[in-house]
């Protein structure tokens, strides 16, 4: 049979805290103490982000987030990363302590990605953003030269010898 925990306050300040029908508990309130009993619940600041902001497309770089809630509430972290990939939201951490998270973008531009944090009472922040760039690689390969030089190793000495260069 499961018992339901009941707690009933009645006049001039006497609680009696029941379980079922027995009593288990009675004590007095101090009516005159004027502290607010509700909890009020903040969000978490918003996040710190840490990270390289110039990157080479495919390469997964490591990103550090931080948050810390006000009512040190632990918290959760949504990362959306400008390439239309998320993180959804992250399992719950200690406020004020750094998550890593990784990622990799495939294509060449620039994007802005940006994160908020939740705490456990779903109170959530405002969104941190950070801009990186992921630019075209400059080197440039002309195949057919390198494969004559590969081929020819010695062309610039024989070259030399012959004071042609």
């Amino acid at each position: 049979m499961k018992k339901e925990w009941l707690v009933k306050t009645l006049a001039l300040g006497i609680v009696v805290l029941f379980i079922g029908t027995s009593v288990v508990s009675a004590f007095n309130v101090n009516l005159t103490d004027k502290s607010n009993t509700t909890m009020d619940n903040h969000p978490p600041d918003a996040p710190t982000i840490a990270g390289p902001t110039k990157l080479i497309v495919g390469k997964e770089y490591k990103f550090k987030f931080c948050s810390e809630d006000p009512d040190g509430d632990d918290v959760s972290y949504y990362v959306e990363w400008g390439d239309d990939t998320s993180t959804g939201w992250t399992n719950y951490f200690e406020s004020g302590i750094p998550i890593i998270l990784i990622h990799a973008w495939k294509k060449i531009d620039y994007y802005s990605f940006r994160v908020k944090a939740k705490d456990t009472y779903n109170a959530t922040s405002d969104w941190s953003t950070i801009y990186v760039h992921v630019p075209r690689n400059k080197q440039i390969f002309n195949l057919p030269f390198i494969h004559f030089l590969e081929q020819f190793q010695n062309v610039f000495q024989i070259l030399r010898f012959t004071k042609l260069i």
